[in-house]
């Protein structure tokens, strides 16, 4: 089943649940680094699920993990502050070959598609676009 919750909808947990019975999510990732996301992440999973955390949103409550069972994985992959300007310097300098690692392009309703294909090893990076149809 896949189904978009708006994250600004007050009722987003209730519509969460209602869509897992009751149950919420088996796993879950937060990649928004929206102050609120991580309390979200917690919230909307179901007791012993598991979540990973790569945005850098707030914080998390260890009291609420453990309470839910709940096993957590975080990424660090570099640090915003001090590494963002090389980064970002980095990839204008390789646009071109940048744009060769991508190999594929789906909306985001093919989102199975283009996970079957990344399986295959038989693609370069593949770009999921959310507002193409």
């Amino acid at each position: 089943m896949e189904e978009v919750i708006d994250p600004h909808d007050p009722d987003r947990l209730e519509r969460l649940l209602d869509l897992t019975d009751g149950r919420g999510v088996d796993k879950a990732i937060e990649a928004s680094s929206a102050e609120s996301a991580p309390a979200f992440l917690i919230e909307a999973t179901r007791p012993r699920g598991q979540i990973a955390s790569v945005g850098w949103g707030g914080p998390m409550l260890a009291r609420a993990i453990v309470a839910k069972g709940l096993t957590v994985h975080g990424v660090w992959h570099w640090n915003h502050l001090r590494d963002t300007d090389a980064m970002l310097r980095t990839i204008r300098m390789s646009k071109g070959l940048l744009d060769k690692m991508i190999t594929h392009t789906f909306p985001m309703e093919q989102v199975q598609q283009a996970w079957e294909l990344q399986l295959t090893g038989l693609c370069g990076k593949i770009v999921l676009k959310p507002w193409d149809a």
